[in-house]
């Protein structure tokens, strides 16, 4: 706006000094077509072309835009819908940390059949679902994608084997796992779903042999590392079904576990099953 107004007022300017330079200078300019004619001073005629220059341009800007505006509404209504989507997003967003899952889920959906970041949104809704206990609600949002990126196919396999996982249906997050062992060797939500599973199903040996990788990724401290060892330890030892096997459980501790107290007193109570047997 500012321009436009700049310019009228150049374009005045312009005239007002022309107009005052001309008018000393006597002189007509004669205009005629076919048998009319029309007779005026210079300085009208000089004037007269520079508004007519002005008021084409004027008149050229004004067609640009209206032949633009079109593209601009569409551009407005672009940016007022991204800029609703966002809004949405960050609601959301406030909803899942505050806990409200119904919330978060009913907002991530919307935003998710909206296609605004669609695999994210269901990803999260599928969480929020599976943090409100409806595991239904998490594996049918999980099936409706298809991703085609590595990264996007592990995170909803990972979301499914933690539905799997909440359902008990172990058998199968256990296959699934497998598989993904095998393509993530080393990735940090693997190891952790691996390490819930055999915490899960009681796997001790399990929990023993993923202990060093998940140190190595840095997904365990060495104090949680030596308390989840122990706890595996006494477990076998506690599950050990005879005298041998409890003799070879006990040589599988490390000389730096054997005295541990939870594993002497589980050690020494099987011994005593064991004797008055």
């Amino acid at each position: 706006m500012k321009r436009w107004l700049w310019f009228i007022a150049a374009v005045l300017l312009i005239v007002i000094i022309v107009a005052l330079l001309l008018v000393h200078y006597p002189g007509y300019v004669l205009l005629q077509v076919a048998h009319t004619s029309v007779a005026m001073p210079l300085w009208m005629a000089v004037i007269g072309l520079i508004l007519l220059v002005a008021v084409s341009v004027i008149l050229w800007k004004i067609s640009i835009l209206f032949f633009r505006l079109p593209m601009h509404w569409r551009e407005f209504w672009t940016k007022r819908r991204w800029q609703k989507l966002q809004s949405g997003l960050e609601q959301s967003l406030r909803d899942y940390i505050g806990e409200d899952w119904r919330a978060a889920e009913k907002g991530f959906v919307y935003l998710a059949e909206k296609d605004f970041l669609s695999i994210p949104c269901w990803l999260m809704a599928a969480r929020a679902a599976h943090n409100a206990g409806r595991t239904e609600a998490h594996l049918d949002y999980l099936n409706r994608l298809d991703p085609k990126e590595p990264q996007d196919k592990l995170l909803v396999e990972i979301s499914k084997v933690d539905a799997l996982l909440s359902q008990n249906n172990i058998e199968e997050a256990s296959s699934r796992l497998v598989t993904l062992e095998h393509s993530h060797e080393k990735a940090p939500m693997v190891l952790k779903r691996l390490y819930a599973l055999y915490e899960q199903t009681d796997n001790a040996q399990g929990v023993l042999d993923i202990l060093p990788r998940l140190q190595k990724a840095k997904l365990m401290t060495a104090d949680e590392a030596d308390n989840a060892e122990v706890e595996a330890h006494v477990m076998q030892i506690n599950n050990a079904g005879t005298k041998t096997a409890l003799h070879d459980q006990w040589k599988a501790v490390s000389r730096r576990l054997r005295k541990d107290p939870s594993i002497t007193a589980a050690y020494e109570a099987a011994l005593q099953r064991f004797g008055s047997q």
